[in-house]
């Protein structure tokens, strides 16, 4: 599921995430309806986020890291 983050979340996201980061998200839950160039009706879900928390490395992923 994505993650779609504004304003001062987005900035934190952009500045500290990489993939494979684990982060803990609250929000809501949204729904994109739209209809694709050939007329068929497309949806897709999506979280939009309030609080990004960036959870902190296991001494497994640091070692993973360090590789």
């Amino acid at each position: 599921i994505d993650v779609e983050a504004w304003e001062r979340e987005a900035d934190n996201c952009s500045n500290f995430l990489k993939k494979g980061r684990k982060v803990t998200v609250i929000g809501s839950l949204r729904q994109d309806r739209w209809k694709s160039t050939d007329g068929i009706s497309r949806q897709k879900y999506k979280v939009v986020a309030s609080k990004v928390r960036i959870d902190s490395y296991t001494k497994k992923e640091d070692v993973r890291r360090a590789a």
